[in-house]
C-alpha cells in the first residue's frame, strides 16, 4: 500500500549515498543515532519545498495492523533547498508531522511482515522461485512492478549494496531502466520507503 499525505504533501523517497547520509548523521549530533531510523524526503506541491526528516522509534506505543509497536516520530528537519530563502514558521507549522510518522509508522510494520514472508519462502527453497522479468506482455503493469519489487526486496534482505543489479540480472534490462522500474515499484508501494539501496535517486529541487 502506498505511504501518502495530505495535499499538497507527498512522500518522495528516503534513499539517501552513505557519505550524504553520514553528512546529515552529524546535524543533529552523536546522541541516539544508534537508535533505529531513517530519512524520509517530504515535498510541498504548491510551495516546491522540499524537507528531510530525521525518523526514529518514538516511546509512545500504537497498534499498527493487529501488532503493537513503537511509534516513529520525526526528531530532525532539514531544508536542503533553501538557497538563501528563509524557512518561515509557516513552512514548519504546514508541516503534517502527525500524519508522516503515522505514515511511517504503518508502512514500517507492513515492510516487516512482507518480509517475514519472504524469509518464510526462503526457508522453503523458493528463492530461486522468483517471479520471471522477460516477459512483460504477458502481465498487468501491477503484477510486472510487484515482480520486480521481490527481486529487488530479495537482494535487499540478502544485504546487496545494489539491489537493483539484481532486477538487471533478471530482466536483462539496462541499469538505467532497471532504476526506472524500481522507482515506479516503489510509487506503487511495492517497494517501502524505508528500504534503501543504491537505485534510488535523490528528490529533485523544487
Amino acid at each position: 500500500m502506498p505511504v501518502t499525505l495530505p495535499a499538497p504533501w507527498q512522500f518522495v523517497g528516503s534513499v539517501l549515498a552513505p557519505d550524504e547520509l553520514h553528512r546529515l548523521e552529524s546535524i543533529p549530533g552523536s546522541s541516539h543515532i544508534d537508535d533505529p531510523r531513517q530519512w524520509a524526503v517530504v515535498r510541498n506541491d504548491e510551495t516546491g519545498r522540499t524537507f528531510l526528516l530525521r525518523v526514529q522509534l518514538g516511546t509512545e506505543i500504537a497498534e499498527v495492523a493487529g501488532q503493537t509497536v513503537p511509534v516513529r516520530i520525526v526528531t530532525s528537519i532539514v531544508v536542503p533547498d533553501a538557497d538563501g530563502r528563509e524557512v518561515t514558521g509557516s513552512d514548519l507549522r504546514s508541516l503534517p508531522v502527525k500524519a508522516i510518522s503515522a505514515e511511517l509508522t504503518r508502512e514500517s510494520v507492513e515492510y516487516g511482515m512482507r518480509k517475514m514472508s519472504r524469509w518464510l519462502r526462503r526457508r522453503h527453497h523458493e528463492r530461486n522461485e522468483l517471479p520471471a522479468l522477460d516477459n512483460r506482455a504477458g502481465m498487468t503493469d501491477d503484477e510486472f512492478f510487484a515482480a520486480v519489487a521481490e527481486h529487488w526486496l530479495n537482494a535487499h534482505d540478502a544485504g546487496d549494496p545494489s539491489p537493483v543489479d539484481r532486477v538487471v540480472e533478471a530482466s536483462g534490462a539496462s541499469k538505467r531502466t532497471a532504476q526506472r522500474w524500481a522507482a515506479e515499484a516503489r510509487r506503487r508501494g511495492y517497494i517501502p520507503i524505508s528500504a534503501t539501496g543504491k537505485s534510488g535517486r535523490r528528490p529533485k529541487r523544487g
